[in-house]
């Protein structure tokens, strides 16, 4: 196969225009690329010994890294203008690593949730489609005080994001979606935000969802409770509002309703309590009636002893 010689600029090299013949060397015919052909994987194969046209895979170090190497056909290098694909982003090096091209992104890295070794800033490409867990920067900056509270309430400050949507948008940084409430934590929920209205969360209407689960500013609607009244509210306004919420006031007609049954209860206690009185009353009479039946049946028994005494007494003369 004849490949016809480059005549412009290619790899950063300004090319000679040479007339190869079938028995150039590579060498000979392309000296751009004989200077990265690798001098020890090619078995035992050097630059002047190739065959410009040659077919075979040949390996190629790229003098622009320690780890700049690669595979490729001669064809590919001149036709399809293949260059270093560490050079290019296409293959892992130590000089294209994300800790290496993007420091600042690489310091938001939350080396605990990105326990994998082969996902860490120093081992993955800037163009990476894999998600790890970054963390904010203000939950990195208030970590040495771990025993304070106020520098535990943003450890939850972490979120997932893709590696190449993160490079592609430098210099600047991912925004943390905590900070910009668009995703719920500890600083910025109902809970933190507002505890005294958080004492008034009516938890059998709000299911399992708690004070902690709401973002401060959402438009969410959710149930409180004053007393025996259960009413429901819009958080943000609860946050941005002064004082606690009130329920709303009643309808004419709940009120008149409200207020009829609480006649109705008033007169049913005040004739519950009126009959019991009668009840105790007639209990009282039915104790004296049976006090007097007993007063005179023990006077009547006492008479009967008495007679049956005198007349003993007047049968017990008569024998005598």
């Amino acid at each position: 196969m004849n490949i016809p010689p480059p005549t412009s600029t290619q790899f950063g090299i300004t090319l000679p225009p040479p007339t190869p013949t079938s028995t150039s060397s590579l060498k000979e015919t392309y000296p751009h690329l004989a200077s990265q052909f690798h001098p020890t994987k090619n078995n035992l194969k050097r630059s002047w010994t190739v065959s410009h046209d040659s077919t075979l895979p040949l390996h190629w170090k790229c003098t622009l890294g320690i780890d700049h190497e690669f595979v490729s056909t001669i064809h590919d290098r001149l036709e399809n203008k293949l260059a270093c694909p560490c050079c290019e982003g296409r293959k892992f090096s130590v000089t294209n690593s994300v800790s290496v091209l993007f420091p600042e992104f690489s310091g938001m890295w939350d080396k605990a949730k990105n326990d994998d070794v082969l996902v860490q800033p120093d081992t993955i490409l800037p163009s990476s489609k894999k998600q790890v867990f970054l963390v904010c920067p203000l939950a990195s900056s208030t970590s040495d005080n771990s025993e304070d509270s106020e520098s535990n309430l943003y450890d939850d400050h972490v979120w997932s994001f893709r590696v190449c949507d993160a490079t592609s948008m430098s210099p600047e940084l991912p925004a943390c979606p905590c900070c910009s409430n668009r995703k719920v934590a500890k600083s910025n929920s109902l809970l933190h935000l507002r505890p005294d209205v958080s004492e008034l969360w009516a938890n059998e209407l709000n299911g399992t969802m708690k004070p902690g689960d709401v973002l401060g500013l959402s438009e969410a609607s959710v149930w409180l409770r004053v007393g025996d009244r259960d009413f429901e509210v819009v958080v943000r306004e609860v946050v941005e509002g002064e004082g606690l919420p009130e329920p709303p006031p009643l309808p004419v007609v709940e009120v008149e309703e409200e207020q009829q049954q609480e006649e109705e209860q008033q007169q049913e206690e005040e004739q519950q309590q009126e009959e019991e009185q009668q009840q105790q009353q007639q209990e009282e009479e039915q104790k004296q009636q049976e006090g007097i039946e007993q007063h005179v049946e023990e006077k009547s028994r006492g008479k009967m002893r008495a007679m049956f005494s005198s007349v003993l007494s007047l049968v017990r003369k008569r024998r005598k």
